[in-house]
């Protein structure tokens, strides 16, 4: 997923954004030493690990933030945490891998960053935060996912693309 890029363009912009936070859901493999990198980039303050959320308490999280950030890597589908958020009213940035462009270019493209690294990360979450790059409406966000992702849009594109065959 990409969480360690993440917490790296945390700690790269903390100092200009110090009350930048950071909320982790999730129960992988990789929480402890993603919980050690964070102790070591000094971003105690900034991030918290919340462990597993059940189903039920995503749209709590998702509506609780103000951004929610997908830095996938590589390996990246459909993305449908994209569509989760968004029909939660949350905006979301996303590297450009796998789908989750796809879902957002006709939206909000200034919300794919240019790059997986770091700073491309870093560059584009500092500009949404500072108000240097324009955040969608949470009506938008909801908007957006709710005419373009619904089940009646997606079953008549699935039927003309089986009638085309």
């Amino acid at each position: 997923m990409g969480i360690d890029i993440l917490l790296s363009a945390i700690a790269k912009i903390k100092s200009k954004l110090p009350d930048v936070w950071l909320a982790i859901a999730g129960k992988g493999v990789l929480r402890d030493s993603l919980e050690k990198q964070a102790t070591e980039l000094g971003l105690s303050n900034h991030v918290q690990f919340l462990g597993f959320l059940p189903d039920e308490q995503l749209p709590i999280a998702y509506q609780a933030a103000d951004i929610t950030v997908v830095p996938s890597q590589s390996l990246e589908g459909f993305g449908l945490i994209v569509l989760e958020s968004l029909a939660c009213g949350t905006p979301v940035l996303c590297t450009p891998i796998g789908g989750m462009p796809e879902i957002l270019a006709p939206f909000s493209p200034e919300l794919i960053t240019e790059d997986t690294d770091v700073d491309a990360i870093a560059l584009k979450l500092e500009g949404l935060l500072t108000g240097k790059i324009s955040i969608p409406s949470r009506n938008a966000c909801r908007d957006y996912a709710a005419t373009n992702f619904n089940w009646t849009k997606i079953a008549q594109e699935v039927r003309q693309v089986i009638l085309k065959s």
